[in-house]
């Protein structure tokens, strides 16, 4: 019986999914020092990303069709984030859609993810 793993010999697809798994560790070990999950970088950016884009806030709506999350999945990361005083939450009248706005330091820590995201992916290369 071979001793070869699922990586070494397994389909295509097996290959990429644990490739990105490893890439999903270094990430998070990179972003580790700057108190940041991956995850939470990742709704940063998207929120920064289409503020960017459009000139103005952002709703969860918005970051939850981009990042292909669900309401309940996208509520709780705002919740944490603004725990952390990383964005900034206002209604949106006449909607029911919050206005969301990053802090000073929610920017900071986009900017600081992007470089520790873009070093760790060109590593992997």
């Amino acid at each position: 019986m071979s001793t070869m793993n699922v990586a070494e010999s397994g389909p295509a697809w097996v290959q990429h999914w644990l490739a990105a798994l490893r890439w999903e560790r270094r990430v998070e070990a990179a972003l580790a020092h700057l108190n940041l999950s991956f995850a939470q970088w990742l709704v940063l950016d998207c929120l920064e990303t289409i503020r960017r884009e459009t000139g103005d806030a952002v709703s969860q709506v918005q970051v939850g069709r981009r990042l292909e999350l669900g309401k309940g999945s996208v509520s709780r990361w705002m919740a944490r984030l603004d725990r952390r005083g990383l964005i900034d939450v206002a209604p949106a009248w006449p909607t029911k859609e919050y206005r969301i706005y990053l802090t000073r330091d929610g920017e900071a820590l986009v900017a600081q993810g992007r470089v520790v995201v873009e070093m760790v992916s060109r590593s992997a290369r």
